[in-house]
């Protein structure tokens, strides 16, 4: 078995500490206020109220529902003014009106670094890319935490920016006290009361707190990786969201359970693999992620896949590394196999092109998402860049993480729909994955399969460029759509299926570049895709450049 991550230079530790300016702090000023819920539609008269004798009380909200909002001037007195309250006949509770905070960008220090979620370019500029997760975390409210099991090289578990959404096995929590992992003497230890030596959960590992190293069999699944590829990976999914560390991972309510098969050198058999799949599915591991793989198919991995898919686990693989191989015709596995339950992931930069690393296949391939100089979580505490396949996939466990953690309801089958039929199409990857698109959260959060009004707009053209006094011809391979029109630098041009446009000889906006976009609709849906095409002048063009056009 082989990671999928590369080294395209060497690894960058980054330590910038910008300051996010748009992070929502509460207001530690404000007045407290009161939220009072009566029992029927009566407001009780506060002018009566022997609270509001004593405690100066003023209705900001008065509803036509059962309960007003009100504010308190003696601060000091709220738990007093609260407990009269609940003795009044006619109320049915009363709290306070707490503030909360919206889940915008996160205040982690090397969120900017992160162009993931920044949208920042690394040469500068914006990326154009919005993969939908600043989307996903404003309000978002997660109903479970999602157990995501990170099959890999181990973990830096007690990493700032991880060690409070590691996974604990509180199956082994021997003396009662509800965690399994301590901070004592300015570090985070396995709890001394739970070492026992004895299979307390008798699951067959003893005293498996945190997961399991599979290459050693003993259960510290610490990352020892020459490229702490296994924290790398971790970071990407599931980095601690909004705590002022580091950087922020794609889920918010997760636990991350270290399963190590892959050595120092990145290496691992497959009977470990298929062991920590087994572990995982065992545990309770909703999702796993696996940035890893080989072309000899294994039966035996397939089996543990298919048992995995049995109990509604979802795995998500990495396509590979071999620079525009295509899994189509060379399989590689895990991603290669045909199981409901697989999602196979290649990588894209910040240009939204395939890097030249990636693995291509228009049937094996499903989804393409960032994975290209990716910032993430590295063992000692420290952070750098890493890009591969290997990035890319984790990225989308993180996104099922963050579906499921919102809709627990959601199976195998509903993650995996959500997620592809999400994803935002492009030309660029059209006839390369499986959905022609990227990662998108935001979109897929929003798909309902009952809903036949959704549209996915896309377009190809014949030619790279547009010469005046020519014809574009386009190729409309939308799905969903009813109607289209056509815009050329915001002039509409077009009603029909495809675009069939005598371009001017002096065409309005950039003489240089064009913006050729495509408004599709069905309903009240309506979506757009825009290419940007370049404009070269007919008199202009040498003898060998003529077929451009």
């Amino acid at each position: 078995m082989r990671l999928f991550s590369t080294l395209p230079s060497p690894i960058s530790v980054v330590f910038s500490f910008a300051v996010l300016t748009f992070f929502l702090a509460p207001n530690v000023s404000a007045q407290k206020r009161l939220l009072v819920k009566y029992k029927s539609n009566k407001n009780v008269s506060f002018a009566q109220s022997s609270v509001e004798k004593i405690y100066p009380l003023k209705v900001i909200k008065p509803t036509s529902i059962p309960w007003q909002v009100f504010t308190l001037e003696r601060n000091a007195e709220v738990e007093k003014v609260l407990e009269q309250l609940r003795e009044d006949p006619n109320v049915l509770y009363a709290e306070e009106d707490f503030q909360v905070e919206g889940f915008g960008n996160p205040n982690d220090p090397l969120f900017n670094e992160q162009w993931t979620y920044s949208k920042r370019h690394p040469n500068g500029g914006n990326t154009g890319l919005d993969f939908g997760f600043a989307n996903a975390w404003n309000g978002h409210r997660p109903k479970k935490e999602v157990v995501v099991g990170v099959l890999d090289s181990g973990i830096d578990w007690d990493h700032p920016d991880l060690v409070n959404n590691i996974w604990q096995n509180l199956g082994e929590d021997a003396d009662g006290d509800g965690r399994v992992l301590e901070y004592i003497g300015g570090k985070w230890v396995v709890d001394p009361g739970d070492v026992n030596g004895i299979d307390d959960d008798g699951n067959g590992y003893k005293d498996d707190f945190i997961g399991w190293d599979f290459v050693q069999n003993d259960n510290d699944p610490s990352d020892d990786n020459m490229f702490g590829h296994g924290t790398h990976v971790a970071g990407i999914i599931g980095a601690e969201h909004d705590n002022g560390i580091g950087i922020t991972g794609a889920a918010i309510s997760v636990a991350l359970m270290p399963l190590k098969f892959l050595d120092a050198q990145s290496s691992g058999y497959i009977s470990d693999a298929i062991s920590a799949l087994d572990y995982a599915v065992q545990m309770g591991a909703d999702i796993s992620n696996h940035s890893w793989g080989g072309q000899a198919y294994s039966e035996a991995l397939y089996d543990a896949i298919h048992a995995a898919m049995k109990e509604d686990h979802l795995t998500i693989a990495a396509a590979g590394n071999n620079y525009g191989a295509d899994n189509d015709i060379n399989p590689m596995y895990p991603a290669s196999y045909d199981l409901h339950n697989v999602i196979s992931v290649t990588a894209i930069n910040p240009d939204g092109e395939l890097t030249s690393f990636s693995n291509i296949g228009a049937i094996s391939v499903d989804i393409a998402a960032p994975g290209y100089g990716i910032e993430s979580t590295l063992p000692d505490g420290e952070y750098g860049l890493l890009s591969g396949t290997s990035m890319a996939a984790p990225l989308v466990a993180g996104a099922a993480a963050l579906l499921m953690a919102e809709d627990p309801d959601l199976n195998c089958d509903d993650l995996k729909e959500k997620i592809i039929k999400g994803a935002k199409k492009t030309t660029e990857l059209l006839g390369k994955v499986k959905s022609a698109g990227y990662l998108d959260v935001k979109k897929a959060f929003q798909y309902n399969p009952n809903n036949n009004s959704e549209v996915s707009p896309l377009f190809a053209t014949k030619k790279q460029v547009i010469c005046p006094g020519t014809r574009l011809i386009t190729e409309n391979i939308s799905e969903g759509a009813k109607s289209y029109r056509w815009f050329i630098n915001g002039q509409r041009v077009s009603n029909k299926k495809n675009l069939r446009y005598k371009v001017p000889s002096s065409i309005p906006g950039s003489p240089d570049f064009v913006t050729v976009s495509l408004v599709a609709k069905n309903g009240s849906c309506v979506e757009t895709f825009s290419k940007k095409m370049e404009v070269v002048y007919a008199p202009e063009i040498a003898i060998e450049d003529v077929s451009r056009c």
